[in-house]
C-alpha cells in the first residue's frame, strides 16, 4: 500500500485505538487489536505477521525494556514499604511549604534519571500528596506526566538528545543549548496550567526552621535514586546495570521478607504493566516492518508543502505514532536533514522547532509508555487526560515558534 491510502489507513488505525480506549478497553488489548488491523490493512501474510511479532518479542531492546520497567516498579514499591517514600514526601511538604510544589518537584527530580516508565516511580511518590489535595485521577496523571518530562527537551543524558546530535553531526552541547529555552517554557506552562489552579492545603506552613535536618532526611530518603543517577551517569554505566546494582543494594540494606516481595509482585500491577509494554513494542515493530511509519511523512513530503510545515508536521506525526523520542528523531531527522542543514551549517531555530514538535507528538501519543502506565497506575481515563494536555502542549509549540522567529531574526 502506497501514498495517501497508506496514510489514511494509518490514521484510521489510530482512530480505532483511541475509540477502544474511549470505551475503556484495556490499553494493551487496544494496541494489540490495532496491530492486527495494521497487518490486515497492509496485506501482511500470516507467516510474516508471526515473524514480525516474534522479532519484536525477542529483540534485546524489548527484553531490556521489560527488565528495566520491572526493576523500576520493584524499586519504587520497595521504597514504599521501607518508608523512604513517606520520608521523602513528608520532608518535601515542609521544605517547600506548599504541597502543590511537591506535586511538581517530585516527578521533576525523577525526570533527571532517563528511564522508561519513570512516571511510575514518581506516581508512587506523589499519590499521598495528591490524596491530601483531593486531586482527580486525571489531574494526578497530567501533573505527574508533565513534570516528569520537562527535562527531556534539553537534559544531555536522554537518548533522544544524543541521537539528534549524532544524526545532525553536531555536539550534544549544541542541541542542549538551543533546547534549554523550551525546557524553561515547559516548566512555566506546567506551573500555570497544573500547579496554580490547585487549592493550597490549609495545613501548609509559610516558614520552617528545621531546614538542615529536613534536607538530610530528604537526601537519605532518595538515596536509591541518587545512587542510580550517579552510577548511570557518573560511571557512564548502562541504566540497566545501574538499576540492578541499586535494587541489589536495597535488598542487602533493607532485607525485605519473602512475604513483602510477594506483596510487591501482587499489588504493583506489574503483570498488566508488562503486558502493555509488550503490546507497544509489538505495535512499534509492526509499524516498522510494514513501512507504515513512513506513510504520513512521505505523503506530506510528496505534496511539496513549505519547509517549515514539514519541520513541524513530520516529527510531530512520527512522535504521535510511536510515542518514543528516539523514534521521531531517528525517522524524521534523516527526512528533514536537507532542510535543517544547509551546507555544513545547522539551522538552530529549525532544529529546535523540529525536536519540540516531535516531542509534542510523543506527549500526546497513546503509545507513550509514561502516559499509558501513569494513567493505569492512577486509574485515570486517557481521553480525559488528553483533554488536559492539548492546550498546554499547544502553548509549548507556540513558545517554540516564537523562539524560532527570534533566532531567525524576524524581530530585527
Amino acid at each position: 500500500m502506497q501514498g495517501f491510502l497508506a496514510a489514511l489507513a494509518l490514521l484510521s488505525i489510530f482512530a480505532v485505538i483511541l475509540i477502544l480506549l474511549r470505551y475503556r478497553v484495556n490499553l494493551g488489548v487496544s494496541i494489540l487489536l490495532g496491530t492486527v488491523l495494521l497487518f490486515l490493512i497492509f496485506y501482511i501474510p500470516p507467516e510474516q505477521m508471526a515473524e514480525s511479532i516474534y522479532r519484536s518479542l525477542t529483540d534485546w531492546m524489548t527484553i531490556r525494556l521489560l527488565i528495566l520497567v520491572f526493576l523500576v516498579v520493584f524499586m519504587s514499591r520497595l521504597m514504599n514499604i521501607t518508608g523512604n517514600l513517606d520520608d521523602m514526601v513528608s520532608s518535601l511538604k515542609v521544605l517547600l511549604t506548599d504541597r502543590r510544589w511537591s506535586m511538581a518537584t517530585i516527578p521533576a527530580i525523577i525526570g533527571l534519571l532517563p528511564m522508561p516508565a519513570g512516571a511510575l516511580v514518581s506516581g508512587h511518590m506523589v499519590n499521598s500528596t495528591a490524596d491530601e489535595l483531593s486531586l482527580s485521577a486525571e489531574d494526578r496523571t497530567a501533573v505527574n506526566y508533565w513534570f516528569r518530562h520537562v527535562w527531556e527537551y534539553s537534559w544531555p543524558f536522554y537518548q533522544g538528545i544524543i541521537l539528534a546530535a549524532a544524526t545532525l553531526s553536531v555536539s550534544v552541547a549544541f542541541i542542549v543549548s538551543i533546547q534549554v529555552p523550551v525546557t524553561i517554557i515547559s516548566i512555566t506552562i506546567g506551573i500555570f496550567f497544573f500547579i496554580i489552579p490547585m487549592k493550597r492545603h490549609p495545613d501548609d506552613k509559610k516558614t520552617e526552621k528545621r531546614v538542615g535536618r529536613l534536607l538530610i532526611k530528604f537526601v537519605v530518603s532518595i538515596w536509591p535514586i541518587i545512587l542510580a543517577i550517579l552510577v548511570a551517569m557518573g560511571a557512564h554505566m548502562d541504566l540497566l546495570w545501574a538499576l540492578i546494582i541499586t535494587v541489589g543494594l536495597m535488598i542487602v540494606v533493607y532485607r525485605p521478607k519473602p512475604e513483602a516481595v510477594r506483596d510487591i509482585m501482587k499489588k504493583s500491577g506489574i503483570v498488566n504493566i508488562l503486558f502493555i509494554l509488550i503490546a507497544v513494542m509489538v505495535f512499534k515493530g509492526a509499524l516498522s516492518d510494514t513501512g507504515a511509519v513512513f506513510a504520513l511523512p512521505n505523503a506530506l513530503k510528496s505534496l511539496n508543502v513549505p519547509p517549515i510545515v514539514l519541520v513541524l508536521a513530520v516529527p510531530f506525526i512520527v512522535g504521535f505514532m510511536s510515542g518514543i523520542t528516539v523514534a521521531f528523531v531517528g525517522v524524521s531527522y534523516p527526512i528533514l536533514l536537507p532542510i535543517l542543514k544547509a551546507g555544513n551549517t545547522i539551522d538552530p531555530g529549525l532544529t529546535m522547532l523540529a525536536f519540540t514538535a516531535g516531542f509534542a507528538g510523543t506527549l500526546l501519543s497513546p503509545m507513550h509508555l509514561c502516559l499509558a502506565l501513569s494513567a493505569e497506575y492512577f486509574k485515570a481515563e486517557l481521553p480525559k487526560v488528553f483533554r488536559k494536555l492539548y492546550i498546554p502542549v499547544g502553548f509549548i509549540l507556540m513558545g517554540a515558534f516564537l523562539i524560532y522567529m527570534i533566532m531567525d531574526g524576524a524581530f530585527i
